[in-house]
């Protein structure tokens, strides 16, 4: 039963292709950039595309947790209600995942760092089976998607780390920080309009 409230509470995740086609897309232009030394100009499309995909994730992460509790029941029916509290956890994994997917979408793979991006995964891999192991017997859906949410948190800090001497957004953080409270603003009006709408697709559109 709760193998199908995660399934279906993932399914929300879908959102993310946004964000990962603009990684793919930029990719190869990153690797060629990288090769032929313009550095200057690598950068500049880094920054770029971290600053419009931190936007959609802040957007997306917000707005599935705030929308979640009627999207749940709409979508899927009254049974499927439990879904809401793993959407929400769920959510807020596209903001660290994003950040972790620009790292190595359009840094560590274009410029050959395989091995931090294979270190990363293993990191990834250890600390999820770790966390679902003690979290799933007593939490079920909800300590497999808190294991997701900190493992995803984990891997971002770790690719971070490894690339710390040249990333320049870890120096720059702080002006993504505006983001997230527009983010929060975002779900605040929108639980307003919960509240005044009639129905749960008005609700939810």
């Amino acid at each position: 039963v709760d193998v199908g409230y995660y399934e279906y509470a993932s399914k929300t995740l879908i959102t993310r292709s946004v964000i990962l086609s603009l990684g793919v897309v930029l990719l190869p232009r990153i690797a060629n950039l990288y090769e032929k030394g313009d550095y200057s100009q690598m950068w500049k499309y880094i920054s770029q595309s971290l600053k419009l995909s931190i936007v959609l994730a802040v957007a997306l992460s917000f707005g599935t947790a705030v929308v979640a509790s009627d999207f749940a029941p709409l979508f899927w029916g009254s049974e499927f209600s439990k879904c809401s509290n793993i959407m929400v956890i769920l959510s807020f994994t596209t903001i660290f995942w994003t950040v972790a997917q620009i790292v190595r979408t359009q840094y560590l793979i274009p410029t050959g760092r395989d091995r931090d991006y294979i270190s990363s995964v293993f990191v990834g891999a250890g600390i999820n089976l770790f966390l679902n192991i003690i979290l799933i017997p007593n939490y079920k859906g909800v300590g497999a998607a808190v294991a997701t949410l900190v493992t995803e948190i984990a891997v971002c800090i770790f690719q971070l780390f490894v690339v710390r001497k040249e990333f320049l957004f870890i120096k720059d953080i702080k002006k993504y920080i505006p983001y997230v409270i527009f983010g929060i603003v975002m779900a605040f009006v929108v639980e307003i309009i919960k509240f005044i709408t009639p129905t749960l697709w008005i609700s939810v559109l």
